[in-house]
């Protein structure tokens, strides 16, 4: 039975990790195909609003198998029980570690994590959520830079761009453990291409200072 389950778990992520390269790969007007399984309120919003869509595409590629496997001890079970203390006391200024306090990493990573114990309950995936969320946000961030800043052609490949990142073996697997070097990695990310934005736009005689 549990060889069975296994199969047939193995065949499903294969079968979703090549629908999700094949909408991502494909050009943004042709993003709708990918969608056909939403209500078609939601697919006429998506196409008003194209960004949705590889958005939604690499949330889901990140959280799918977020929750599969448990903690590995020493690092996500020691960042996880930092924020389930905070969520659980209310504390939100001092992260404690066995009742005392520890400053030695970035406070959001457990802001993040601690507020999605909270309204998730306290579970591997809520666990690993502020990893997701800088996984996330770099490679948004990279879609969106393409999208705005390349050519013609470059631009409208820019899912192509994304979908490369984000089947980067390291990438997926740093999105998936509790932390706190992807949220850091990816805040470094959104930073950069913000300041990249910022100088093109001013080159371009636009509005930059609210990127800088």
């Amino acid at each position: 039975v549990w060889m069975a389950m296994k199969g047939k778990a193995e065949w499903a992520l294969n079968r979703y990790s090549v629908s999700y390269a094949a909408c991502l790969l494909r050009p943004l007007r042709f993003y709708s195909p990918c969608m056909s399984f939403l209500p078609p309120a939601w697919q006429r919003r998506l196409e008003r609003h194209p960004v949705l869509i590889p958005a939604l595409l690499l949330a889901v590629w990140l959280a799918f198998t977020a929750g599969w496997r448990s903690l590995m001890l020493p690092d996500e079970g020691r960042y996880a029980s930092i924020a389930l203390t905070m969520a659980q006391n209310g504390n939100w200024g001092v992260p404690l570690l066995n009742h005392l306090p520890f400053f030695h990493k970035p406070i959001l990573f457990y802001w993040i994590t601690g507020g999605a114990l909270k309204l998730f309950g306290a579970t591997v995936w809520a666990a690993r959520a502020a990893s997701l969320v800088g996984a996330w946000l770099a490679g948004m961030g990279l879609y969106l830079f393409v999208r705005r800043h390349g050519n013609p052609l470059q631009a409208q490949w820019a899912g192509l761009a994304l979908a490369v990142l984000a089947g980067m073996p390291f990438f997926f697997v740093g999105a998936q453990f509790a932390n706190t070097d992807m949220l850091v990695a990816g805040m470094i990310s959104a930073t950069i291409l913000a300041a990249a934005h910022a100088v093109l736009q001013a080159a371009q005689g636009l509005p930059h200072l609210r990127w800088v």
